[in-house]
Parts: structure tokens; sequence; C-alpha cells
């Protein structure tokens, strides 16, 4: 082959991949042939979803440790990080390798960035920790983009039979010339109306014991019940009963050779493909409980520094009790305003994260289902950037509230220690 070809053509395979993932994209799909796109239609789930024991795939709720997609994941990313740093570490060189080459280029620029905010000694002493915030944060953002990360996961199913698929047919009488014949219709659109039904009268009384009338417990039953269907798929299991009229069903709501039975019963089955109820793995950033505890860490870290090295003297910018004695009523809202500010960094640190994190994990998810394949490649190196971004003003944000920390403030002893 011409080498001089070989550029063309790899650049036309790509431009005919590009053409066949926006035709089996749902844009293409929905333009030349009004029908669904390869991929199933994406669903957003907020709140971490358990992995274990009978409620896996389902939400977390009530008390206790509950294994979740994004603690695994988070899990995963620490040991990631341990191991590399191991490897790396365990036979060091005067003329390093690669790995510990890699390595020392990220503490020798991760230290230096430190040390243009602080000064070398400071940053020394606190590079451990902000340098642990940074790579967990980058890893925790950087893994979730392994093709295979999110493709692992669980599908919950829930059983329905078809005597309780009869049972939401209604007969009616209607008459055919002389003699009238018995028909029946459906009442349901879909099965997740047979398990909405289920769960609607426990969650009914939940509403009634909180001292709500029967109209508003109904009515918040029935949202709830609704939406706790719609976190299931469906199977349907023959129990030897034969329907009367003929039902459609999605393939993807049944298993094993519950087809067939379907089709004895009289139904007809729609394949398609099954989609997840939850992912095996999830960005740990994507969890707001996770930036909201790296806040934390930052937060505590920053305000114990400041009373370590100023001792109750650093509390004088939130309560400047001497300009208040001289009677400066101002210096007690400036005071109040400081505080205000030192608590809105939890807010700011733990928003930023996770929405950057969550809106990365959305544009990929839509920008595969609306155009597959090469579509999505840019918006991959538009999300390894954020993710680096994103590091690093967790980071360096944490230094510098550190550096503001260690600044002497009104009322302190007006030096450092060291």
């Amino acid at each position: 082959m011409n080498a001089k070809r070989l550029p063309l053509i790899i650049g036309l395979g790509l431009f005919l991949l590009f053409l066949v993932g926006c035709v089996g994209g749902a844009i293409g799909s929905s333009m030349f042939r009004d029908a669904e796109g390869v991929l199933p239609v994406p669903g957003v789930h907020m709140p971490p979803q358990q992995i274990l024991g009978e409620e896996r795939g389902e939400v977390v709720s009530g008390g206790g440790f509950q294994l979740t997609n994004t603690i695994l994941s988070s899990l995963i990313a620490s040991g990631l990080l341990i191991l590399l740093f191991w490897l790396g570490t365990s036979r060091i060189k005067v003329v390093p390798g690669r790995l510990q080459s890699l390595l020392e280029a990220i503490v020798e620029g991760l230290l230096g960035f430190m040390e243009s905010i602080i000064g070398a000694g400071r940053a020394r002493r606190f590079f451990p920790l902000i340098g642990t915030i940074f790579l967990f944060v980058l890893f925790n953002a950087w893994i979730s983009l392994l093709p295979i990360y999110q493709a692992l996961g669980i599908t919950r199913w829930d059983t329905v039979t078809l005597s309780e698929i009869d049972a939401h047919y209604e007969e009616f009488v209607v008459d055919n010339e002389d003699t009238p014949q018995l028909r029946r219709r459906a009442e349901i659109d879909n099965l997740h109306e047979i398990i909405a039904a289920r769960y609607e009268p426990a969650f009914e009384a939940e509403e009634l014991a909180t001292g709500k009338t029967a109209d508003e417990a109904h009515v918040e039953a029935q949202e709830k019940a609704h939406k706790k269907a719609e976190q299931v798929k469906v199977r349907v299991v023959n129990d030897g009963h034969v329907l009367a009229h003929p039902i459609i069903l999605e393939g993807h709501k049944l298993e094993g050779g519950i087809e067939e039975a379907v089709e004895l019963a009289g139904g007809e089955v729609d394949k398609r493909g099954a989609g997840l109820s939850a992912t095996l793995l999830r960005p740990a950033g994507t969890d707001i409980n996770m930036p909201l505890a790296l806040a934390l860490v930052s937060f505590v870290m920053v305000e114990a520094l400041g009373l370590w090295t100023f001792r109750l003297g650093y509390l004088a910018q939130f309560f400047p009790v001497k300009r208040i004695i001289r009677g400066d009523v101002m210096a007690l809202f400036l005071g109040f305003l400081e505080f205000a500010g030192h608590l809105v960094r939890l807010l700011s640190f733990t928003f930023r994260l996770f929405g950057n994190m969550m809106a990365g994990e959305i544009l990929l998810l839509l920008s595969a289902f609306m155009v597959t394949f090469l579509f999505t490649i840019p918006f991959y190196g538009l999300e390894l950037l954020v993710g680096f971004i994103q590091a690093l003003i967790f980071a360096g944000l944490t230094v510098v509230f550190a550096a503001s920390a260690l600044t002497p403030h009104e009322g302190g002893e007006g030096h450092d220690h060291h």
C-alpha cells in the first residue's frame, strides 16, 4: 500500500464512521428512519445507587453503611493511586525509570505550584494533604472516561404474572347483531402500572400517618409509587393463565423463555435492548457526598491551621472584641460577614466540583446518544481538561485559604509559628 494514500484511507474511514454514527444516533434515526437510535434512551440518576443485597439498583435509603456505585468507584481510584505510587517508589533509583520520572514530575510540578503561593517551608509541610486531594479528584474524574468503566451494571427485575396482567383488563358486553359477546380491553399502558399499584397502598398509609387528608395522601402515594416503579425493569412469568386479549410487551421486560409463554398466552413480544437499572461504577465526583466530604476536609484543615498558629487570636477576625468595646458596631457586622464567608467556602467547593463532574457525565451521555461513535471523542478531550482544571482549582483554593489562615489577623499574635 502506498504510504501517501494511508492518511487518505484513514480519513475516509473516519468520515464513513462519522456518517454511520449520524444515521445510527437518535438524530439520524428520527430524521431518516423514524426509529430509536442504536443506544437506549439515557437515564440520569442523581443519587448514588446500591450495588449489593436485595435493594441493589435502587437509590440509597435509610441509615447505616451501604456500598454504592460511587463509593466503589472512589475505592478503586484510591487503590490505583496507592498501587501506582508503591510501584514507582518501591525501587527508587538515582537514574529514574519511566514510572519514577512520571511520579517525580507530578510531585515537583505540584510542589512548585504550592511554593509559589505559600513558600517552600509551608508547601512541604502541607504537600501530603494537598497532593492527595489533587490526585484523588483527578483520578476520579479521569478513570470514568475508560470506555468499559460504566458499561458494567445491574438490571433490577420485578416479576409480573400473566394473572396480574389479566386482572388489569375489564369486561364489557358488545352487541354483535343479535348475539351479545363478552369483550375485554386494557386499562393500563405498560407493566409499570402494575408495579406502581403494588407500592401505592403502603405509600398511602405512610402519608396518612403524617396527618394528610385522604385525597392528599392518595395523590402523594401515586407519585411515589410511579417513581418507584420506574426504577425497575419488569419481567412476565407464565403461571398457566391464558389471556383473552393480545398484549404487546417490550422484550427488555422479559427474561429466559418467557417470550414463548407470552406468545402462547396470546401476546406479542417487541424485542429491545435491556439497558441498565444502575451502573456498577460511577464517578465519585457525580455524588455530592464526595465533593462535600473533600470540602469538609479542606475547611477543617484551614480553620485548624489558623487556630494552631494564632490560638484564640485567630477568632478575632470573626469576633473583634477590642473594636466592639471601643464602640465600633460595624466591626460586629464585618465579623459576621467574615464568618459567613468562611462557611460559604463549603458550598463553593462542593457545588463547583459536583456541578462540573455531573455536567460532564451528562454531556458525554447525550453526545453518545445523539450521534454515536466519533462525535463523542472531542468531548472526551474536553473532560480530560475539565478534570485537571477542577483538581487544580480544588487544591489551589485550599492552598490559598491556608495561606490566608497563616496571615496575622487583628487581635492575633502578629507572627507565624513554624
